[in-house]
């Protein structure tokens, strides 16, 4: 059976190529290497999952299938986020009224606070948080940032807008929320102070950005109102 991609075919419409990915998955995941690093892959192939989900960037799953899988199931997945103006892009091409400017977000440095966060703290981050393999910083004019991590969708679930957490999720919330404060509490503070730098600038001021919120979610009541 051969191959169905090319490793110069890009991941969607972004800079990065199939290449690229199984290049970051030979050498950064431990896992792929260990249990798929022998297996002759047939095809590869990625989708943005973000729609409605996110705004700041956007988050393709990545679907590795190899010559020898049994049926559907039999793949690997994996996560890349790039960070990006994509949403307000489309915001503001539509006329969404007061829809935000890309160029006040300061995104890039908004992907430079979570790369740092997860090269800083790689080692103390809870189970609850996935494993990231490999980070790139946003460069505008040079090239795109990325985070290329694990796909939870094997051992969690996505909550919809309305569902409710149950009391062991709340417990398993609390509970990697202390362990991090433990971690971070305890660790040198030369390691992090000073390298989460971050301003935004999307609103004048705190009261348009609750007007802002208050129309969206009102327009989620009006579309797909809750069933209690």
């Amino acid at each position: 059976m051969s191959a169905k991609f090319e490793v110069h075919d890009k991941l969607c419409d972004t800079e990065f190529t199939i290449g690229w990915l199984l290049d970051s998955l030979g050498t950064n995941d431990k896992k792929f290497k260990e249990n798929y690093g022998n297996r002759k892959i047939s095809n590869v192939s990625a989708r943005d999952i973000s729609g409605g989900k996110g705004m700041f960037s956007i988050v393709l799953k990545c679907e590795i299938s190899f010559q020898d899988s049994k049926d559907e199931k039999d793949i690997y997945t994996t996560i890349v986020k790039i960070p990006g103006s994509y949403v307000f892009d489309e915001m503001n091409e539509k006329g969404v009224e007061d829809a935000p400017k890309a160029e006040y977000l300061n995104i890039p440095e908004m992907h430079t606070t979570e790369v740092n966060f997860y090269n800083i703290f790689k080692n103390k981050i809870p189970k609850i948080l996935p494993t990231v393999y490999f980070t790139q910083l946003w460069i505008p004019g040079k090239h795109q940032g990325c985070l290329h991590m694990e796909d939870l969708s094997k051992r969690g679930a996505g909550l919809n807008f309305y569902d409710c957490l149950n009391h062991a999720q709340i417990k398993s919330i609390i509970r990697g929320m202390a362990y991090f404060h433990k971690e971070l509490l305890c660790c040198d503070e030369k390691s992090w102070r000073g390298k989460f730098p971050i301003k935004i600038e999307m609103f004048e001021n705190l009261d348009r950005f609750v007007e802002m919120f208050s129309k969206t979610f009102k327009g989620y009541l009006k579309n797909d109102p809750p069933n209690f």
